[in-house]
């Protein structure tokens, strides 16, 4: 571990980025997560124009609905392998070099996507466009390393959660009203120019070394042997929430992937109110996001967990008794919470990694979170094949077991730091 002294301009595109961040709203960033949010920002924009008409898109290529599943899961499996290898190597090059290969790749993704004629074409721009998900490992410990201690659960909300949420409130009714007005085509072009301009930005980024960290107000984590993927899994607190990775998706999404089928088929809720919660639902992610830096307990990773559990179990349990629409509203907006939860997990994960090996112990949690992404949906749908109200039940019971593993892996990470403070004593 070592401090970068501090930092300083250089190159035109650096110098253009910080002549933008000047006029732009900095939300108490630090300037690369400033970077960072916008850059994010344009990407989920990209993803929010898209992500209610990929399906239709898809369908329109010829897809089957067996077809249409391979697209969108076959590519998502690219990511959950890939992550491991991803996450050694943002632990030996420059996480700036590797933030701009992988999000390189959504560019001719998406132009694939754009130009396809049959559904295959379509799953080969998908499977380019997932590479980008291979860069969160590095993206992770480049945020990480940018920001103070103190302003890290801020930092990773902002970028994670605030940026992401704010295209998704934003992005599909502007994509609907495009495509009605132009084709479904066309708003996959635009897509593409918002990809371009995300990947542009990053180039203002600074290098941040492996094992540097920008702010080093407090001790870096001790770290054994080499950093290596079995060095990471002798440290329980880092195991302990890379498993919380996999385990909140496996309760939380259990209990939401399926909520349209839910509402539409036993709320009788229709397609347009959907398209209306999930703007609820957005909404409530970013308020939490926002303020998540300027609550004390929010501001401590784990116990802004917990809140996220408690407050989508809420949501779970009112849309489980209610077919009110205003209540079902509630509940979304309390849903919407859920979106925090990865970057409140993101930010306890830099508390106790070893700065060496920190880009490992992301990749350890992202894979985890893909064996979530992957087994949630699959879960839920043998659930409401059985009874449609049962997904919402079974996450509802395991929410409890849950915040026990968060207690336990917020007990583990006090026991890092205090190990870390006795030691520099």
């Amino acid at each position: 571990m070592f401090c970068r002294p501090p930092f300083r301009v250089t190159g035109r595109m650096a110098k253009a980025g910080t002549y933008l961040m000047t006029w732009l709203p900095t939300f108490n960033l630090d300037r690369d997560n400033l970077i960072l949010f916008y850059s994010q920002l344009l990407m989920h924009l990209g993803i929010g124009l898209q992500i209610v008409l990929w399906p239709l898109f898809i369908a329109s290529l010829g897809a089957t609905a067996v077809q249409i599943g391979v697209v969108i899961g076959g590519a998502a499996i690219l990511r959950t392998v890939l992550v491991i290898p991803a996450g050694t190597l943002s632990d030996r090059l420059s996480t700036r070099s590797l933030i701009l290969m992988t999000t390189a790749m959504m560019v001719p993704g998406g132009a694939i996507i754009a130009v396809a004629q049959v559904w295959w074409q379509a799953l080969i721009g998908a499977l380019l466009l997932e590479i980008a998900g291979v860069g969160i490992p590095a993206l992770s410990s480049h945020i990480a390393g940018a920001a103070s201690s103190s302003q890290r659960t801020h930092a990773f909300s902002m970028v994670f959660s605030v940026a992401a949420g704010i295209g998704v409130l934003v992005g599909p009714p502007i994509g609907g009203i495009v495509a009605d007005l132009t084709t479904l085509r066309f708003v996959f072009f635009l897509v593409v120019l918002l990809y371009a301009a995300s990947f542009v930005l990053l180039f203002a980024l600074r290098d941040i070394a492996p094992g540097e960290i920008q702010n080093c107000e407090e001790p870096a984590v001790a770290s054994e042997g080499n950093g290596s993927y079995r060095d990471i899994l002798r440290l329980p607190a880092i195991v302990g929430i890379a498993s919380l990775h996999a385990l909140v998706p496996l309760t939380l999404s259990t209990g939401t992937v399926l909520l349209p089928l839910f509402l539409e088929e036993v709320r009788g809720v229709s397609v347009t109110q959907l398209g209306v919660l999930g703007a609820v639902s957005a909404a409530g992610g970013i308020l939490l996001g926002l303020i998540a830096g300027r609550i004390r307990t929010l501001r401590r990773p784990f116990s802004g967990m917990i809140v996220t559990v408690l407050l989508t179990g809420a949501g779970l349990l009112l849309l489980r008794v209610s077919d009110a629409l205003i209540i079902i509203g509630i509940a979304f907006f309390l849903r919407g919470t859920y979106n925090v939860v990865w970057s409140m997990m993101a930010s306890a994960l830099s508390e106790v990694s070893p700065e060496k090996s920190r880009g490992r112990a992301y990749g350890l949690a992202e894979f985890g979170a893909g064996i979530g992404d992957t087994g949630a949906p699959l879960l839920a749908g043998w659930l409401y094949a059985t009874r449609e109200m049962l997904p919402l039940e079974v996450a509802l019971i395991l929410c409890v077991p849950l915040v026990g593993v968060m207690m336990l892996s917020a007990w583990l990470a006090r026991d890092v730091a205090a190990r870390r403070i006795k030691t520099t004593a």
